[in-house]
């Protein structure tokens, strides 16, 4: 695992995706969510924030965060 993402963190996540089997957890963390801004849960774990869109359209995602990526996790693993 990357050294930079801390461990309890993923292991958080993990959790919160219950039961699944391992593949589809490493699809969850590898992934990206549009939910997360367009970032992979690993992404966002290891501190990444989206980029700022220039012009109008529909507002961003200015911040995501540990609970946003939680309830990503509890979404997928009801799926």
């Amino acid at each position: 695992m990357d050294e930079s993402l801390d461990r309890r963190t993923v292991a958080r996540v993990s959790r919160a995706l219950k039961e699944l089997p391992g593949a589809s957890k490493w699809a969850f963390f590898t992934n990206p969510r549009r939910s997360l801004g367009g970032l992979t849960p690993l992404e966002v774990i290891g501190g990444k924030q989206p980029k700022r869109k220039q012009g109008g359209g529909s507002t961003p995602l200015e911040k995501v965060n540990l609970s946003m990526v939680l309830r990503a996790a509890a979404g997928y693993a009801e799926e």
